[in-house]
């Protein structure tokens, strides 16, 4: 739950920079956090604000990222959400950096994790749609726990959509097929993202999701008029086709709640999950190597201490091209280009990013004292 505090907010680095803010790693009293920067009055100012109520309004979840409240700049109008810091960065920074989707066990972690984050949001006591689930919003701590993240387009299920928001909002490619043919009052949210969950599982597996290098646009078409995607017999168990079928029946009325899909076979076994986290872990650990080998930046990571381990991983993947936060690569020689993924860009993705990246970094430095606010917008 947000907390008040006299303590300040020391910002260390840029982690990210993008369209509804820059996300900044910072110190706030003895606690690494992630800070992202909102200009009051920005034309942007209405999405940081939705992400800061409806994280309020979800509370504490082992599997939900934790929100610790904003704080206000007392030289500028500037504000800050302050956020739980994950060290090892997004899921999909992983997939880019493999190149390839995640083993069966690593994605039943994964996906179980999301399962448990939904169903706690959709429950009757929170009330939330979190409305863009993906890879990107998939971020991984320092024990291999998977926190959902981006809440900027979240609504209170129990609600009319506030006043500018769209039906068809969060990402293209994991929208469901009746966000674009429907009347708002008609669609179920909470099973919108049932549809976005297997789209994900699709991407965890894949990669990427279906019809990734195709336009937005030409997806929208397709995902409303076509069957829905299924993964191939021969290559995947039953337990994970059932699943994502279930996950994708095109008629809502037929797909099932969150919480139904808790109790699937693909999800259930404690022990298959177990050993996702750790080759989850280790593929974490492998892409890290990869990126400092790649760079010849691995002092990080050779010559850290077990104590400073998972900030060497992160710093090793965000040194690479690869955001810390959305997992949107860089065209960089050692990673296969993919499209954007979020609203956040990799600092190294361009050289006026970069430029306007450093300038910002400088300007927040500067900053020594910025007083607390509290916890609501």
């Amino acid at each position: 739950m947000p907390r008040k505090t006299k303590s300040r907010l020391k910002i260390t680095n840029l982690l990210g920079a993008g369209a509804f803010g820059d996300v900044y790693a910072a110190q706030l009293g003895n606690d690494e956090v992630a800070a992202k920067a909102v200009s009051a009055g920005s034309e942007n100012g209405a999405r940081p604000e939705t992400e800061a109520k409806m994280l309020a309004r979800a509370g504490t979840h082992p599997n939900v990222v934790s929100y610790l409240g904003t704080m206000r700049d007392g030289g500028t109008r500037r504000r800050w959400l302050v956020l739980e810091l994950c060290a090892h960065g997004s899921v999909a920074a992983l997939l880019a950096a493999r190149g390839s989707g995640l083993p069966e066990a690593a994605v039943a972690h994964v996906t179980a994790s999301v399962v448990a984050a939904l169903a706690h949001l959709h429950s009757p006591q929170i009330g939330i749609a979190h409305r863009d689930v993906k890879a990107a919003n998939l971020l991984v701590d320092a024990k291999g726990n998977i926190k959902l993240a981006d809440f900027g387009e979240a609504v209170e299920l129990d609600a009319s959509l506030p006043p500018g928001a769209e039906l068809a909002a969060g990402s293209p490619h994991w929208m469901a097929p009746e966000l674009m043919a429907a009347e708002g009052a008609d669609v179920d949210l909470a099973k919108a993202d049932v549809w976005a969950l297997g789209i994900t599982v699709i991407e965890l597996v894949q990669g990427e999701p279906p019809l990734a290098r195709e336009h937005p646009m030409r997806v929208l078409r397709k995902i409303a008029s076509r069957t829905p995607p299924r993964l191939a017999r021969s290559a995947f168990p039953k337990r994970m086709r059932t699943f994502v079928a279930k996950a994708l029946a095109h008629d809502p009325a037929a797909r099932p709640a969150v919480a139904k899909l808790s109790s699937h076979s693909f999800v259930r076994s404690k022990s298959r999950r177990h050993l996702g986290r750790e080759l989850l872990l280790d593929a974490l650990a492998s892409a890290a190597h990869n990126a400092s080998t790649a760079t010849g930046h691995d002092s990080w990571l050779l010559h850290a201490s077990d104590s400073d381990h998972s900030t060497a991983l992160a710093a090793s993947l965000v040194h690479s091209g690869i955001s810390f936060l959305t997992g949107t690569p860089s065209p960089t020689p050692a990673y296969r280009p993919r499209p954007a993924r979020g609203p956040l860009h990799s600092v190294s993705s361009s050289s006026s990013a970069a430029s306007a990246s450093s300038s910002e970094t400088e300007s927040a430095l500067s900053m020594s004292t910025i007083s607390p606010a509290s916890s609501s917008w």
